[in-house]
């Protein structure tokens, strides 16, 4: 059995075990029998380990990468609860014992049972137990490790270039292609010469390459080798911040294999892994996918067990699904796709929901049909089949219904515009309204007209509201047909009253001047001096449908109208034209 394998073995028995302890507690007959059985298997794996560190998330707990838990909102686990806490990472090493461990229960236990706006979290609980053998990582340390390093991670992120990554940035050559790359042992030279290694120590922000004097004693130490440096530095200057951040972690990591003493292994690792945090902080995809590369080479030529470890950690930090899927959802639509698609393959099923999610929660609503333009180029049919099975699926989750529709539209080929027809028959008003921009878009075809004229009678008034502008871009005989038939005195005083205004303000805003004789006849019907209510609002209806037309033949009619003799149809008349002076004003 692979250690992987075991791991999940052994993460679904501490599942089952803590659940009894948060029944029973941890003494209780059922949680004993629980942890006798889970301790043997979990002791073996530390030991075959040594140690056993998790990464956690959302998804479930991750071993050396790779997920040894599954977790999502149905079926909560140690991962997500630990995740939720700020616990970035969990480690167990072999001097953990069973009581320890009955302890560590115990604690998370207790966490669980604790009201939502207690202060005290699990974090704090476990830093006080001092469990032995037992140790994690919170989430803000990762904060607390970029305020430690300082100005170091700040040049990671924002700096152009230092000159120690200048000069060792082997891969990279200078624009004459025949210059030999710098020797090692005259790097050492040139930066004792410099005082570089002092510089490196103090805490005064002077990392910068533009300091004119250390420049000038750095190039009077490198001799003949100034101008092969100084055209270097032109060169690495121009790249972007992604590329300049990975040129240093590349650094970082020779520097590491050399086992310098300019720079210590531990130090080096810990910028590395505030660098991987500021690609997250800054939805840097191009950074964040050049890291995890170059990681990833790194480990394969370290041969360190305590370094191993840590590479390994750096790496299941970058490529935790959650933290990819965060990140990818809240780049820019202008990212590259080929890069973006590099990190969506590290992505398993739950992320790929997540950041679907994820990402029609950023910017602005009328903004989203372009990400999800964007999000199906990245994605490619994995987009498109889950949104097809979301929109048709019973037992979807609501919040999936419009980023499915976002999708679809997006893609926008003939099998998804087959689809429109179903969409406008969904039960979400949002599927809806997103099917009907689509529409306004592309048009409407042949035959599915009188689909949209059956979202004039649907009971939402943004529905209604929503296939006006659609249906008035492409008009046609069959639309002009179904007003005159709605707008029937007898058929419109049978439709519900806030359908008969819409009815009313629709046929203006559709057809416009063409509307005005069937709206003219509803005014003009007769009707006694004291017309009943119902009579009343049909006569109001009307004129505000005139209203809306705007044209002056529509003002003259409210004009003749406002001064005739019957009250009600004077009364409808005159608030019409006070409402056309107010939208003039």
């Amino acid at each position: 059995m692979t250690l992987a394998d075991q791991a999940e073995d052994c993460l679904s028995r501490l599942d089952r075990a803590l659940e009894r302890a948060r029944l029973y507690g941890v003494g209780h007959p059922e949680a004993v029998a629980a942890i006798d059985e889970l301790w043997p298997r979990l002791s073996d794996l530390i030991a075959r380990a040594a140690p056993l560190t998790l990464a956690t998330g959302m998804d479930g707990l991750r071993f050396r990468g790779q997920r040894v838990s599954v977790e999502d909102d149905e079926h909560e686990g140690l991962g997500r609860r630990l995740h939720r806490e700020g616990i970035a990472t969990i480690t167990f090493d072999p001097r953990l014992s069973r009581q320890g461990l009955e302890r560590f229960l115990d604690l998370v236990r207790l966490n669980l049972s604790l009201p939502e706006y207690e202060e005290e979290t699990l974090e704090s609980l476990l830093w006080q137990a001092e469990i032995e053998g037992l140790g994690f990582q919170a989430v803000a340390a990762l904060m607390e490790a970029e305020a430690i390093s300082g100005d170091a991670v700040r040049y990671l992120q924002e700096r152009e270039v230092d000159v120690i990554e200048v000069i060792l940035g082997g891969d990279r050559r200078a624009p004459d292609a025949d210059v030999a790359a710098l020797a090692e042992d005259q790097l050492a030279r040139a930066i004792e010469a410099a005082g570089g290694e002092a510089r490196l120590a103090d805490d005064d922000d002077d990392w910068s390459v533009d300091d004119a004097t250390w420049q000038q004693e750095l190039m009077e130490a490198l001799e003949d080798d100034a101008d092969v440096i100084a055209r270097e530095r032109a060169a690495v200057s121009e790249e972007a911040p992604a590329d300049q951040v990975a040129r240093a972690c590349a650094l970082l990591y020779r520097v590491l294999r050399a086992r310098r003493v300019e720079l210590d292994p531990a130090a080096a690792l810990s910028l590395i892994e505030s660098a991987v945090e500021a690609a997250g902080r800054q939805h840097d995809p191009l950074a964040l996918v050049r890291l995890i590369e170059i990681s990833r080479s790194a480990r394969d030529a370290e041969t360190v067990p305590a370094i191993l470890r840590r590479i390994d950690a750096i790496l299941d930090a970058a490529t935790q699904p959650t933290f990819i899927a965060r990140l990818v959802a809240t780049a820019s639509p202008r990212s590259d796709p080929t890069v973006t698609r590099k990190l969506v393959a590290m992505l398993d099923d739950a992320a790929i929901q997540a950041l679907i999610e994820w990402a029609f929660t950023e910017g602005a609503r009328d903004e989203w049909v372009e990400r999800g333009r964007w999000l199906v180029g990245v994605l490619g049919d994995m987009a498109a089949s889950r949104a097809e099975r979301w929109l048709v699926d019973p037992h979807t989750p609501p919040r999936l219904f419009e980023p499915a529709a976002l999708l679809l539209r997006g893609r926008d080929t003939p099998r998804d515009r087959a689809l429109r027809p179903r969409m406008l028959a969904h039960q979400s008003t949002r599927v809806q309204e997103i099917a009907l921009g689509w529409y306004g878009e592309t048009g409407i075809p042949e035959g599915e007209t009188d689909l949209l004229l059956a979202r004039l009678l649907d009971r939402r008034p943004r529905v209604r509201r929503s296939t006006w502008p659609v249906l008035a871009r492409q008009m046609s005989p069959a639309v002009a047909r179904w007003f005159r038939q709605q707008l029937q005195p007898g058929n419109l005083a049978e439709q519900p009253e806030e359908l008969q205004r819409d009815l009313c303000v629709g046929a203006a805003v559709v057809l416009g001047e063409r509307a005005l004789p069937w709206l003219r006849h509803i005014l003009d019907q007769r009707v006694g001096f004291f017309a009943n209510r119902q009579q009343a609002r049909l006569l109001q209806l009307a004129a505000e449908g005139i209203a809306r037309i705007g044209s002056p033949a529509a003002r003259r009619v409210l004009d003749e109208g406002a001064r005739g003799w019957v009250g009600a149809r004077s009364q409808a008349c005159k608030q019409a034209l006070a409402m056309i002076e107010g939208e003039a004003r």
